[in-house]
């Protein structure tokens, strides 16, 4: 996972923690997400303290709003320059806002790369093409 790009959504404790620490021993970036600040510089600062040459980025919002979760992609784009993994584990979506969520990410990919039109990703069991 060296030079990838993760962003974790309920990141500030329990399963969201975990992954996140997980990506960052394996080498990653990691955009660890959730709606309190206090919260994120705790888990932060547990990644921090089991790898010190961790990259890690907060970012506050609450995914169940789309236009906060498309800050919290490109909050990471801007300082990463890529997004590679979204771990999708907090917030509860009806069909439109994981559909609008999941529109976001496509529109960021699509951006990036114009040849995954071709190919079909899925992320959360929705294809993106």
């Amino acid at each position: 996972m060296r030079g990838k790009v993760v962003l974790v959504t309920g990141a500030s404790g329990g399963i969201g923690a975990s992954i996140a620490l997980f990506y960052a021993k394996a080498g990653a970036a990691v955009t660890i997400v959730a709606r309190k600040q206090e919260t994120l510089d705790e888990t932060k600062a547990l990644i921090e303290g089991k790898v010190p040459d961790a990259r890690v980025l907060t970012v506050v919002v609450d995914v169940r709003d789309p236009v906060q979760a498309e800050k919290a992609v490109g909050e990471t784009v801007k300082l990463f320059g890529r997004l590679d993994v979204l771990i999708a584990n907090a917030g509860m979506a009806s069909p439109f806002t994981q559909s609008k969520y999941f529109g976001v990410l496509r529109q960021y990919i699509l951006t990036r790369d114009q040849s995954l039109e071709t190919k079909t990703r899925r992320f959360g069991g929705m294809s993106l093409r």
